[in-house]
């Protein structure tokens, strides 16, 4: 409910705006923001070499003149943008009557971009967050837009991605270090998994194990013969069935058993 009243907070502050504001200066607005995201680092690395900041350390100096890029991109834009509406819409009732009806019509179409994306945002919240809080699930669950972006959502499959990649990870981690050969041979749960085709065929793949390892994730999804690993429906049976806890207890439950075997040794042979 909340997000769906937000969304249409947003689009009735872009529509208002637009109106408000004319086409000309939304417009100019516009390609500020597209100027600040694009050209922020290169005017910013100018900023740095051109001029002395000695006397700043090396993280406040990149702040603040990233900050005084973005500023200068952005609002330089928007004074060209009040400075061309002066001239193009001039005085004339119609030339500004004209003008709004555009910017509104603008307007709509920036808020309505905004609001998909914040619909996308809010549809890809990590599932550890919303088990976390109830009444985030409750409005996520709740949201009609939400439902009606989900199906297209770049985000949300991005996001199920990197959390298939993660529990991958994490299953090969174990299975995988060599610290934990003898443990592992103590678990049931732990022997059935590395006995699995499925699982064999990664682990025999050192330089996937070790991406996985760093979690670099940005190289897994660009090698194509990775990208069929990851899409492995046998594999992702095969580790979503793999209980990592219980695969913990088992072994803490055979180390302790086998600890006091020895200690009872050690006491009949006293």
């Amino acid at each position: 409910m909340w997000v769906d009243l937000i969304a249409l907070f947003v689009l009735a502050f872009f529509c208002a705006a637009g109106y408000f504001r004319g086409f000309v200066s939304l417009l100019f607005s516009f390609i500020g923001l597209l100027a600040t995201y694009v050209g922020t680092p290169h005017l910013a690395r100018w900023i740095e070499t051109s001029t002395d900041w000695s006397a700043l350390d090396p993280q406040s100096r990149y702040w603040v003149v990233l900050a005084g890029a973005a500023s200068i991109l952005y609002f330089g834009c928007n004074f060209i943008g009040l400075v061309v509406s002066h001239f193009v819409v001039g005085k004339e009732e119609h030339h500004k009557r004209r003008d709004r009806i555009m910017g509104l019509g603008l307007g709509l179409i920036q808020g309505g971009v905004i609001a998909l994306f914040l619909a996308c945002l809010v549809g890809a919240t990590p599932k550890a967050m919303r088990e976390d809080s109830g009444w985030v699930d409750d409005q996520v669950r709740g949201s009609r837009l939400v439902d009606a972006v989900d199906p297209w959502n770049p985000i949300l499959e991005r996001r199920k991605e990197l959390e298939w990649l993660t529990e991958l990870g994490d299953v090969m981690k174990m299975l995988s270090d060599p610290n934990l050969i003898e443990d592992l041979e103590l678990s049931k749960t732990a022997k059935e998994a590395l006995s699995d085709p499925a699982i064999k065929e990664v682990l025999t793949d050192n330089k996937l194990i070790d991406a996985l390892r760093s979690q670099d994730y940005t190289e897994l999804f660009s090698k194509e013969r990775w990208r069929g690993v990851m899409e492995n429906e046998e594999l992702r049976e095969a580790v979503e069935s793999i209980d990592l806890e219980t695969i913990r207890t088992e072994i803490e439950d055979a180390q302790a058993e086998r600890a006091g075997k020895i200690e009872d040794i050690i006491e009949e042979e006293e």
